[in-house]
């Protein structure tokens, strides 16, 4: 298991995932006692945010960043 850190309504939290772990299932876990909205996930930078297929891996997103992973982050938003 690995921990990420995810941002959501501009707080980062921690979010614990393994290799089959989906861009869904952490919205699903992140967003569980939220309101009925619906939520996606982005690939952030200073200058654009990408929005992640759902059934795509977290953690090969994540690895997929190699030297760049200091400048990127997940975000989370209706």
């Amino acid at each position: 298991m690995t921990t990420i850190y995810v941002t959501i309504s501009g707080i980062v939290v921690p979010c614990d995932v393994t290799k089959t772990t989906s861009c869904h299932d952490v919205i699903h876990i992140m967003t569980s006692n939220s309101s009925k909205r619906d939520y996606a996930m982005f690939e952030s930078t200073s200058e654009k945010e990408i929005l992640l297929p759902m059934r795509s891996s977290v953690l090969k997103v994540i690895k997929s960043w190699g030297a760049e992973w200091f400048r990127k982050s997940l975000v989370i938003r209706p």
